[in-house]
């Protein structure tokens, strides 16, 4: 795996890991991590003291995509610090084609996994040098195959115990430092992840007893990472983003369900509108929307049927956004394009109409601030940054598109940073 894949790797695993660590404080520290309260800060805010949590662990993954077996995916070992050693194992293959009732072809797919952090039955010992130069791991552990048979058929699960596991890897580059930090934040409340990694990229090879011959593979890597979280008061709520870079922007939603007579006409109608405010000097406004709509009718052979209609549309707009996100309001007829789907007669239709489009939303939350930053340093190739942020805040008000008028069932308000 190449520095800049391993890059996008830490983005995705650190974004998906502040999500994920937000709600894990409330319950408790997982096995290896350190947690402790800090000392009362003695502000009016902080009922409790604040929660920091630092977890350390080493990690070694091959990825496989060459195997004599036909597998693909990757097994991955962690070492944590000051907790223990487990495995991760995922593949896939596909298996022969086979030929469905309605005369389609499909293949048989065999997954074979284990738990996400394996340990049982053991033993499992995982040696990563501190340096991140080499890699070692032997262990055992239960598995799981899964097998599909395609054609919409259900998948015959086999429980595979104790099979016996190796991993070895070498690195091959220079050691690159990477960093992501998030931070979601609102009146006193705070959560705050920092993520630091070491790693090399390297060539490694791994076997499983019975399934997986010794396999070599040079998208292989081995790294050190270092994640901190500090949670002062409550989680904040952290409403979407509506704004472009360096803009702002409203989004306010809103869905209706009906009861015809006799079951036959729109069974229900969900619209979505957006309006914008571009970054200087420029400052484009527009409006942009979309909805779904649904029929129920009766077809000429007198079967029942279904008419799916998909509307999208974007205009210039007037749009006022408050300095403080306190409003928004934005209002003008737009173009939309209609794609009509007739499943009585398989057939489809495509028009464009002129709709009125408004939305006019009143903020009703705090201010949630929400940033994020990533950082990599690669011998030879310098320092790659980015980083930015949003404001947001929940609103209620009204939406129109054509029709379909009404309170917004979901809406917010924000601003975000180039």
């Amino acid at each position: 795996m190449n520095g800049t894949a391993r890059a996008a790797a830490l983005v995705a695993t650190a974004t998906m890991a502040l999500a994920a660590a937000l709600p894990a404080v409330a319950s408790g520290a997982p096995a290896g991590r350190v947690a402790a309260a800090a000392a009362p800060t003695g502000s009016s805010s902080a009922a409790a003291a604040p929660t920091i949590e630092n977890f350390r662990f080493y990690e070694s993954s091959v990825f496989v995509s060459e195997s004599a077996e036909g597998w693909e995916g990757s097994v991955s070992v962690r070492s944590v610090v000051g907790g223990g050693d487990s495995v991760f194992v995922s593949l896939t293959r596909a298996g022969e084609s086979v030929v469905c009732p309605d005369g389609s072809e499909d293949l048989v797919n065999f997954d074979l996994t284990s738990a996400e952090d394996a340990t049982e039955p053991g033993p499992v010992t995982v040696d990563i040098d501190r340096r991140l130069r080499t890699a070692h791991a032997d262990a055992v552990v239960d598995l799981t195959l899964a097998e599909n048979p395609g054609c919409g058929g259900e998948d015959l699960v086999t429980e595979l115990p104790a099979r016996h596991i190796t991993l070895d890897v070498i690195g091959t580059t220079e050691r690159f430092r990477s960093s992501v930090s998030g931070s979601v934040t609102s009146a006193g409340d705070v959560d705050r992840l920092r993520d630091y990694d070491l790693a090399r990229d390297g060539t490694g090879t791994v076997t499983i007893d019975g399934l997986l011959a010794a396999t070599s593979s040079d998208q292989s890597f081995l790294t050190y990472s270092a994640e901190r979280f500090f949670r002062h008061g409550a989680m904040p709520a952290t409403p979407e983003n509506a704004a472009p870079d360096g803009g702002l922007g409203a989004f306010a939603a809103t869905s209706r369900t009906y009861d015809p007579p006799d079951g036959l006409g729109l069974l229900f109608e969900d619209a979505f509108v957006g309006a914008t405010v571009g970054p200087t000097p420029n400052r484009d406004m527009r409006l942009t929307a979309s909805a779904i709509q649904v029929r129920a009718v009766r077809c000429e052979d007198g079967a029942p049927g279904f008419v799916f209609s998909e509307l999208v549309g974007s205009a210039a707009a007037e749009v006022a956004i408050e300095a403080r996100l306190a409003a928004a309001v934005a209002a003008t007829t737009v173009p939309m394009e209609v794609l009509v789907l007739d499943d009585c007669t398989g057939g489809s239709t495509v028009e464009t109409v002129e709709l009125p489009v408004a939305i006019d939303l009143t903020a009703t939350g705090p201010s949630v601030r929400v940033g994020s930053a990533f950082a990599q340093v690669t011998p030879g190739s310098g320092v790659e940054r980015i980083q930015g942020w949003y404001v947001t805040r929940e609103a209620a008000g009204t939406v129109l598109l054509g029709e379909l008028a009404g309170p917004a069932d979901l809406a917010f308000i924000s601003r975000a940073s180039r």
